[in-house]
């Protein structure tokens, strides 16, 4: 089977083996992969210059990014496939909590521990680790999104962008697959006014166009509107992204939403990477980072720099695929299990 080939019918969306669309599953784990590869190598600086792959290092946000467009579409197209109600909305977030929340979690509060040892160590360079138990509890439901208060990770940040985008499509999720014009004009308006009216990165708004490309992506590819509807939705959205921040979310968005729109990207590597990619998006800065740091302390010759990155790299590939395999799986199994009805009380 070719690795890519071409998608050419609007309503052929039908999800393969699992249900799961190969074409997001490779999408999940290039994003993945070059967010850590951004990380572990520090944006290149920690790469020799003019490094093989030094481009792929210098900026990890277009990652970011394809994650924020496909959550806009995953999360649409499985309620829609579940015939989702909004009076289900408490048992779709408590299937989102149980989903994500035990990995999250975990990694949140294992960083604690691994940091006070690594920061021991006699060839750790970098000033002691404290403990901000404001800052850590703050990590239960995300609330430092709100507070101010720092990330005991760098890219938790971005899950909180998510939470939020989940608690808004399970409210509107009627209005994102109505077939009426009207219903689509006003989604569409709202989502292009969230970054001129709330500017923090640190709140859903100020990527809501990346989330409406997804959107308007799921509509496209469930047949809710048509070519020229998306199409100018997918423009409008691309300018307010440039606006928002700039060419490089701009490239990534119009990127991703092409590729679910009409790829289908089938090639086993990225399927793997995929499986793991949240997991992997978890660990990858408080393993792989730590792994950079404590090998710095070698002489910094090209070779050193290679192997200090691809090591750094593997062992949280590594770490991944065992909290992929031990939290993040049986997680999504017992969310799975969460019923969208409540179970009929058994005749007395």
């Amino acid at each position: 089977m070719a690795a890519t080939t071409l998608l050419t019918e609007t309503g052929n969306a039908v999800a393969e083996g699992s249900g799961r669309l190969r074409t997001i599953d490779a999408l999940r784990g290039l994003a993945a992969f070059w967010v850590a590869w951004f990380h572990v190598t520090m944006a290149g600086t920690r790469l020799p210059p003019n490094a093989l792959l030094g481009w792929f290092s210098r900026d990890g946000t277009v990652g970011v990014d394809v994650f924020f467009v496909i959550s806009g579409f995953v999360l649409p197209w499985s309620l829609y496939k579940s015939h989702y109600r909004v009076g289900r909305y408490g048992r779709f977030i408590a299937k989102r909590i149980v989903r994500i929340d035990p990995p999250y979690l975990l990694t949140a509060f294992l960083i604690i521990p691994l940091n006070f040892a690594v920061a021991r160590l006699p060839w750790f360079t970098g000033p002691p680790f404290t403990v901000n138990w404001a800052s850590a509890l703050g990590h239960i439901a995300f609330l430092n999104a709100f507070t101010g208060e720092p990330w005991l990770n760098v890219v938790f940040w971005t899950l909180a962008i998510e939470f939020q985008y989940y608690l808004l499509i399970g409210l509107i999720f009627p209005f994102v697959a109505s077939p009426s014009r009207l219903a689509g004009a006003c989604l569409v308006a709202v989502f292009l006014a969230s970054p001129f009216v709330l500017k923090s990165e640190a709140h859903f708004p100020h990527y809501a166009c990346l989330f409406l490309m997804g959107i308007a992506t799921f509509q496209y590819r469930a047949a809710i509107c048509g070519r020229t509807w998306f199409f100018a939705v997918i423009a409008l959205a691309t300018a307010d992204a440039w606006y928002a921040s700039g060419p490089t979310m701009a490239f990534a968005g119009v990127f991703a939403t092409f590729a679910i729109a009409f790829l289908r990207i089938d090639w086993r590597p990225l399927q793997w990477l995929g499986a793991i990619s949240y997991s992997l998006y978890l660990v990858h800065a408080p393993v792989g980072n730590k792994v950079a740091n404590l090998v710095h302390r070698l002489p910094q010759t090209p070779l050193v720099q290679y192997f200090e990155a691809i090591i750094a790299m593997l062992l949280s590939l590594a770490a991944a695929a065992v909290l992929f395999r031990f939290v993040e799986k049986p997680a999504r199994k017992m969310a799975s299990r969460i019923p969208w009805e409540p179970r009929p009380r058994a005749a007395e």
